[in-house]
């Protein structure tokens, strides 16, 4: 679980950005369903993060990571989420919740910037000839081509908003735009 001490070591460790940040309204069920979902019940690592954290990127303070500080090495980008009730603007949750969702928060996204993750296991499917351990994630059962042709979909929308650009590219941007401590 990423917390300050962790920040302040991987900035140590010359680490650049972390995307650990993440909160939704919605964390209390997912962690609900790998609860119940899982055999070997351990922590999930899923939603660390509170209401307060910010929306865009920021300095995480050296004090509490979760909040803005003054400009230093290591850049939190936190995972998106609509503005509307924190939702989770990522893949596979737009996956989960369906085409109807995936379509209207992918069309209605307004953050300036953001960082649009993928897992690889969007990329497969059980057909792939995966363990049936897997299963425990909820769209592994979903066949790869139609994942594949959604992150399509949701690309090409986003892309005539928004800029593609590598994750690097934009922290040394992001760096050279609001400073950074050496």
């Amino acid at each position: 679980d990423a917390n300050t001490d962790l920040i302040n070591l991987l900035e140590q460790l010359s680490f650049e950005y972390d995307c650990s940040a993440f909160w939704s309204i919605l964390n209390p069920l997912i962690k609900l369903y790998y609860h119940f979902k899982q055999k070997h019940r351990g922590i999930s690592g899923f939603g660390e993060g509170t209401a307060k954290l910010p929306f865009l990127p920021y300095y995480p303070a050296y004090e509490d990571w979760q909040s803005k500080g003054f400009a230093r090495k290591i850049l939190e980008i936190p995972m998106p989420r609509t503005k509307i009730f924190a939702l989770p603007f990522y893949q596979n949750f737009h996956l989960s919740a369906g085409e109807f969702y995936r379509k209207f928060a992918v069309s209605s996204m307004q953050q300036p910037y953001f960082v649009f993750l993928f897992h690889l296991i969007e990329f497969v499917g059980l057909e792939d000839g995966l363990p049936r351990e897997l299963a425990i994630h909820p769209n592994l059962a979903k066949p790869a081509s139609s994942k594949i042709e959604s992150m399509r979909e949701t690309i090409r929308t986003l892309k005539k908003r928004y800029q593609v650009v590598r994750t690097v590219d934009f922290v040394k941007d992001f760096k050279l735009r609001h400073g950074q401590n050496k």
